[in-house]
């Protein structure tokens, strides 16, 4: 009973019968903030691979990103990923996010880049070198890595895997 009242106040519902639609409503209101936060992350993805644009290189007659997005989530680099890639049909996409000792990783092998070049060989040879693990499919791979003492000699490291 002691429960039942606590959970009626946090509620701030009028009565213990009252609770059931208070808390309805609640877990409504939850499902709709997290389907805002998810377009809003999608549209943040997206403006960043627009801002990416201008970024790639060519490695070894492919065109290369590297991009670290700090505090971004694996589901966020897929999403940056997924739209550039649709603009750059054949090319490497190589995105890390996270911070500390958390950094997850992303890449995309797509075109003709996939001739000599996997997603999954280069995610877990590079997840390897951060001291983490990974792999994938050919054209998308993740991975985590642990050591962000290395994230400065990582862009170096993939343009190395490059083929």
């Amino acid at each position: 009973e002691a429960i039942l009242l606590k959970t009626r106040d946090e509620l701030k519902a009028k009565s213990i019968s009252e609770i059931s639609d208070k808390l309805s409503a609640l877990l409504n209101e939850v499902t709709n903030v997290k389907k805002q936060n998810e377009t809003l992350l999608t549209k943040l993805a997206n403006t960043i691979a627009d801002n990416l644009q201008t970024k790639f290189e060519v490695v070894n007659n492919i065109s290369f990103l590297y991009h670290y997005e700090e505090d971004a989530s694996v589901a966020t680099l897929n999403q940056i990923g997924d739209s550039l890639k649709v603009k750059n049909p054949s090319s490497i996409i190589y995105l890390v996010g996270g911070k500390d000792g958390d950094l997850p990783l992303a890449c995309f092998v797509n075109g003709d880049a996939l001739n000599n070049n996997k997603a999954g060989d280069i995610i877990k040879q590079s997840a390897s070198y951060l001291l983490g693990s990974g792999g994938g499919r050919p054209n998308m791979a993740n991975g985590r890595g642990k050591d962000k003492s290395k994230l400065s000699s990582l862009k170096e490291f993939v343009k190395g895997i490059i083929k």
